[in-house]
């Protein structure tokens, strides 16, 4: 690595850890301090107490005027129904206008048990059964103002210095922290939080750890960067403190802000950092605060500024300086993109394993003040133990330890009863785990990533905790299916990212980077692995000298992969076989949003036929490779078009062609005709013993497609948006004869301009993938579509791979694997148009899910589980059939290929995920069929918002599929309310006026 040595000798002449580094480190401390405080201050200002239903007999004035203080538990059971659990409702009472028939109707007004709580938003504005989401939306807009202000604020400082950047930050989080106590209402509250997440958790405390990274120490940097871990439990204790001596919630929150002005003198006392001053180009200045620094530790020794300050004629100049480089310098060479990538997963996994062990895997019950000031002390043994461990055991293994253990007892604690001694044991081991490896990924991060922009990556990877712990409120609200789904997901999480850290390199008693050539050398091919086998090597000889990065920064991330990787030595050769299956899935992957974009843009049949020649073509040239590299090449292109292009066209083609109640067998013949493919490949393989001859037979099932370019014809749908209508009728009236329905289709009457066409509307040729995106039903459906894709697709191999295994002869086994979706489609064909799509497929994924756990939990191989698992890819087998039928009913012609592309996109980017979560069954054989089974079980909750299609025709423009189903939802057809909102848009003759208007 090449390392600044002016630099690295000019801090050397500090020390490790002096009185001028205590006094400072001081002062970025306190922004810890108060960054924990702000973080969980509405834990008490909107405290949530026990409430009930206001009763007017028992709790008005003039039922309590007797002296009575509180009705009696045997009073309060006459009005208020019990819950399971024996205790009173908190949002339920029975219906007044009908007593004795146990009805029941929701509260409209509230008594509040003031044991703990005198106030607080939530009991001023009622924020509890119906309104519970806006308490929960007030703490996730704070997290989303902390995301935000982790990257832009961390970015800022990289660019105009660390100190003015903290100085603001501390002035705003004051002036802040004391106006949100003075709002009136609900959404200026919403916007106070927000700034008040940017400035109060995020600008100050990322900073402050940033300057004392930068001016401490290697053999100081651990206890250093896990005191502030430590300050920050300590703020969440003032929390505490401060809400159990002051009861008004105004007051608590004037006083949580005041604590801004522990920062304000900063401006005055605190330095910018040497580091990000030299690297800047200011060396005079940084050099100036060196020299006093030394003489304040009392070194014993002068800095000889001119020494320092003489131009280095070495000096990288084609390297980006701090003003030029940014978050974007992080994903622009391949070492430091992946090591960014894989640090904001372990951000983003310590965050909200941090979170799931706090809120969804147990709980404590007593005095919340206590609760939470025990929540923040034990935290740190585990920092204590950390500081001791940490420069002796390393970051990288600590880090991966720490997470898979916390992780597993994250899992194992929603399996244990809630409340119980042993689940608050777990939780509790589990926090102080998971605690300790939140704590090093600051100090491993601070480490892992050059000077220029390490502000930047720690906003980043702060951002990624931020936005986890914005999504943790909303996934525990999965605990009305399973209380344990959201600690599984949790837990999984950690898991998956605890094992990825083991590919980082270890930072333990190395100099920190400062350059981002500095950052792209560091650690290249140093992981747990390597170091097992006595290979950590740098790679420096796979890059260029200095003097060319400039001219080679384009293509630094372009290393042929037989120089970095010996196929037949370093690869372990079932790595092989299933990266070549992953290369094939992402193959389908591009092929499915690439060609699916172009169908709807040149037609559909081009993009078929010319699919069918390239598969015919690479499904033979495969067979014949002589390596292993054009191997991969071969495949990704058959991909592309093997199981994309053709296929997909060929489903949308079918279903812009036939009427709608001859769509759902259509569809599902396709599903069938797939699972066919899949027995053939059983029964050739059982035929030919020899791979390449094989690999040549499969191929050549392309020649079957071939002369579909004379044979097939175009859409008339496609060409009639497309402005090809002569075409378009040409096509039905020679259909039309050879169906012999006994009549002539009258061509000038179609053909006739209709003038109230919507001449804004965007063609097929404008038309296009971003277009799904761009209104918000549109939007809406897209995005719970590609969920349902991907969780049908996700879910249907991992039964099929994770939750049980047939043994015996591997072809029979195959053959049987497809054999057995039949009876699925044969029960849907009957079925679909009599239930629906939307119900169908929910239910589906919904049974096929909890299959998926269930059977992660039989003895594998067993008749239950095997029995379990045909049930499973029974129902999954069906909802994947019904989802193809859906997206192509649910998008307009104009973008209906490029949706069924995007769909089929996200289904293969499953398929390829599948192997490398199935490999998480070497922790726990159940993790992967969890993983997959609770995602089917979101997804087919989430379909539930999509409207119905079944008997509905087809949207052809862009307008009809934004208005097409608005407000359709299960929920909304079930209390009678399915109506499409029509009356909120235009009607079609002012559309135009009205686009022209806006322009």
């Amino acid at each position: 690595m090449a390392v600044d040595q002016k630099l690295e000798e000019l801090m050397g002449l500090l020390g490790d850890f002096g009185r001028y580094q205590a006094f400072q480190f001081v002062l970025h401390l306190l922004a810890a301090v108060t960054a924990g405080l702000h973080m969980l201050s509405l834990v008490t200002v909107a405290a949530v107490p026990e409430h009930r239903c206001f009763i007017d007999a028992l709790d008005s004035a003039a039922a309590t005027s007797n002296g009575t203080i509180l009705p009696s538990f045997s009073q309060l059971s006459d009005y208020i129904p019990l819950n399971a659990d024996g205790e009173l409702e908190s949002c339920l009472m029975y219906d007044p206008l009908a007593p004795g028939n146990g009805t029941t109707v929701s509260c409209s007004s509230y008594v509040y048990n003031n044991t703990y709580y005198q106030s607080s938003r939530t009991i001023e504005w009622n924020l509890v059964c119906d309104k519970r989401w806006m308490g929960a939306l007030g703490q996730t807009i704070y997290m989303l103002g902390v995301f935000t202000g982790a990257v832009w604020l961390g970015g800022l400082a990289d660019k105009v210095g660390r100190k003015k950047v903290f100085c603001w930050s501390a002035l705003m989080q004051l002036i802040l922290g004391v106006a949100v106590a003075f709002t009136p209402e609900f959404i200026s509250f919403l916007v106070l939080r927000y700034l008040y997440g940017i400035f109060g958790s995020a600008g100050s405390y990322i900073t402050g750890f940033v300057l004392t990274m930068e001016l401490v120490g290697p053999s100081k940097r651990t206890p250093c960067g896990i005191s502030f871990q430590g300050a920050f439990a300590g703020g969440i204790m003032l929390v505490a403190a401060w809400g159990a001596l002051i009861p008004d919630r105004m007051i608590l929150q004037v006083v949580y802000g005041l604590h801004g002005l522990l920062l304000v003198a900063h401006w005055w006392i605190m330095d910018e950092s040497p580091r990000w001053l030299w690297m800047q180009g200011r060396k005079r200045e940084a050099v100036n605060i060196v020299d006093r620094a030394v003489r304040m530790n009392g070194r014993g020794m002068n800095v000889d500024k001119e020494y320092y300050l003489v131009e280095d004629k070495t000096t990288y100049t084609e390297e980006p300086t701090a003003t030029s480089a940014g978050l974007a310098d992080l994903f622009k060479t391949p070492n430091l993109r992946k090591m960014t990538l894989n640090v904001c997963l372990c951000w983003f996994a310590n965050s909200i394993t941090y979170y799931g062990l706090s809120l969804s895997a147990g709980k404590l019950s007593g005095n919340p003040f206590l609760i939470l000031f025990l929540m923040g002390l034990v935290e740190f043994p585990s920092y204590i133990s950390i500081s001791y461990l940490l420069d002796k055991l390393g970051r990288r293994s600590i880090t991966s330890s720490l997470m898979i253990v916390g992780g597993i007892c994250c899992i194992v604690a929603a399996y244990l009863t809630r409340g119980s001694t042993e689940s608050t044991s777990i939780v509790m081991f589990g926090k102080l785990f998971i605690a300790g490896s939140f704590a090093v990924i600051y100090n491993y991060s601070a480490e892992l990533f050059p000077t220029v922009v390490r502000n930047s990556a720690m906003g980043l990877g702060s951002m990624c905790a931020r936005l986890a712990g914005a999504m943790t409120p909303m996934i525990t609200l999965l605990d009305s299916f399973d209380p344990k789904i959201p600690a599984v997901i949790f837990g999984v999480i950690s898991l998956i990212s605890g094992t990825w850290v083991l590919f980082l390199p270890e930072t333990m008693g190395k100099p920190m980077p400062q350059s981002l050539m500095d950052g792209e050398n560091f650690g290249r091919g140093d992981t747990a692995f390597s170091s097992c086998m006595g290979r950590s090597k740098t790679h420096t000889e796979d890059f260029p000298p200095p003097q060319q990065m400039s001219i080679m920064s384009s293509t630094l991330d372009i290393v042929p992969v037989t120089k970095r990787y010996n196929p037949n030595n370093a690869i372990n050769p079932f790595l092989m076989g299933a990266l070549g299956q992953t290369i094939y899935m992402l193959g389908v992957f591009t092929g499915a949003v690439w060609l699916g974009g172009l169908a709807d843009k040149v037609g559909r049949k081009k993009v078929f036929c010319w699919s069918a020649l390239m598969q015919l073509i690479l499904g033979v040239a495969v067979a014949f490779t002589p390596e292993f590299i054009s191997f991969l090449v071969l495949r990704y292109l058959y991909g592309i078009f093997g199981s994309a292009g053709s296929y997909i066209t060929g489903f949308v083609l079918t279903m812009e062609l036939v009427g709608p109640s001859k769509r759902t067998p259509c569809g599902i013949s396709f599903q069938g005709a797939f699972a066919g493919g899949i027995m053939l490949v059983a029964a050739w393989g059982a035929l030919i013993p020899d791979r390449m001859i094989l690999q040549v037979v499969y191929g050549l099932h392309g020649l079957l497609l071939v002369a579909h370019w004379w044979i097939m014809d175009e859409s008339p749908r496609w060409l009639w948006m497309q402005g090809r209508k002569r075409e378009a009728v040409n096509i039905v009236d020679r259909a039309v004869r050879m169906n012999g329905r006994g009549m002539n289709v009258d061509k000038e009457y179609y053909l006739v301009e209709d003038k109230t066409t919507y001449t804004e509307e965007p063609t097929a040729t404008s038309a296009g993938l971003a277009d799904l995106f761009k209104t918000p039903n549109l939007r809406k459906m897209t995005l719970n579509v590609c969920l349902c894709w991907f969780a049908n697709s996700i879910t249907y191999y991992g039964l099929s791979l994770s939750a049980g295994k047939l043994s015996g002869n591997p072809f029979l086994i195959l053959f049987l694997m497809g054999l057995v979706e039949f009876p699925s489609y044969i029960s849907i064909s009957y079925l679909l148009d009599k239930l629906g799509r939307r119900s169908i497929t929910s239910s589906l994924m919904i049974v096929g899910g909890i299959c998926c756990i269930v059977a992660a939990y039989l003895t594998r191989g067993s008749t239950e589980s095997t029995s379990i698992v045909m049930f499973g890819k029974l129902f999954i087998a069906g909802s994947f059939a019904v989802i193809y039928n859906y997206s192509a009913e649910l998008f307009p012609t104009v973008v209906r290929n490029s949706a069924m592309g995007l769909g089929s996109m996200c289904a293969r980017l499953a398929g390829a995920m599948t192997p490398m979560i199935t490999l998480l069954d070497s922790f726990d054989p159940k993790i992967p069929a969890v993983i997959f089974g609770v995602i089917s079980l979101i997804s087919g909750t989430w379909v539930l918002f999509l409207p119905e299609t079944m008997g509905k025709p087809m949207p052809q423009s862009l307008m009809d599929g934004e208005n097409f189903g608005r407000g359709d939802t299960a929920f909304s057809s079930c209390m009678g309310r399915s109506k499409t909102h029509t009356e909120d848009f235009p009607p079609p003759q002012q559309m135009v006026s009205l686009r022209k208007n806006s322009r």
